[in-house]
């Protein structure tokens, strides 16, 4: 092999073993492209419908949501319109909210909110003798019930992490010049709060049942499966400012068009 002829040309021989290429391990909603090449036609119209549909919303909401003419998953809306879907940077940003507030100082801190919460210690403590009775029985469903309980716990901690998302987002938007104790802000930082007493209600709820139904451990809240919570509650979220905040008042006009009509001719 050491006679061969020096070449520019690749030679497994030559070169040895490389790394095996592999495809992403997932794809994303932010991967997706029109086929402008199968549909040039299609693919151009539908480009141009959601840059003129984008008008129809504020753009503060724009920020963390895409307008599309497929909902999360890929498929074509029923409407034939374009709408909101959540950006995949959104989702990210509340999962990482999750895990930190899933930090032992965040839960504890949401444990004592809802331990000094009147109302929400009573629910809790009424919520843990019902379902604890059940097991007591004998109940053969225990199994569906813990499980029942901790798919509720899910989405108390994704509601939870949604608004710590917009609280901290909130707050890393103030300029200096801004007043912090604006009514929108202090909301967000209430409905925080509430989001955390609620979570904190329904975890320990979680562990209480699993402990009753004699289960070994704790439960955990994974984060591939708090992913699919989180992006659930987000696509909800997103249909639902869709229809808020969509104006199909506002007058769409084509860009060139608009700019023709404001030419000078002079």
């Amino acid at each position: 092999m050491t006679d061969l002829a020096k070449t520019n040309h690749f030679d497994p021989l030559l070169e040895g073993e490389r790394e095996e290429l592999l495809p992403a391990k997932e794809t994303t909603q932010d991967m997706f492209n029109d086929d402008s090449y199968a549909d040039p036609e299609g693919a151009e119209r539908r480009a141009s419908n959601e840059q003129q549909e984008r008008q129809l919303y504020p753009q503060w909401l724009l920020e963390d949501y895409a307008v599309s003419s497929t909902d999360y998953y890929g498929n074509r809306w029923a409407t034939g319109k374009c709408h909101l879907v959540p950006k995949q940077s959104f989702i990210d940003g509340v999962l990482a909210c999750h895990n930190e507030g899933m930090q032992p100082e965040f839960v504890q801190g949401m444990h004592t909110m809802s331990e000094n919460d009147s109302s929400a210690q009573e629910a809790f403590e009424m919520m843990s003798d019902c379902f604890g009775r059940m097991i007591e029985l004998g109940n053969p469903h225990t199994y569906n019930l813990v499980i029942g309980v901790g798919n509720g716990a899910s989405n108390q901690l994704a509601e939870r992490a949604y608004r710590r998302y917009l609280n901290d987002q909130a707050i890393d938007n103030l300029r200096p010049e801004d007043d912090p104790h604006q009514d929108w802000i202090l909301n967000r930082g209430t409905a925080l709060t509430q989001a955390s007493i609620n979570a904190s209600v329904w975890v320990r709820l979680h562990e209480e049942v699993w402990s009753q139904a004699g289960w070994g451990g704790s439960p955990q809240y994974v984060e591939w499966a708090m992913k699919s919570v989180i992006t659930k509650k987000l696509v909800k979220t997103a249909n639902n400012n869709d229809k808020n905040w969509r104006n199909e008042d506002v007058v769409l006009v084509d860009a060139a068009k608009a700019k023709q009509a404001y030419k000078l001719v002079c």
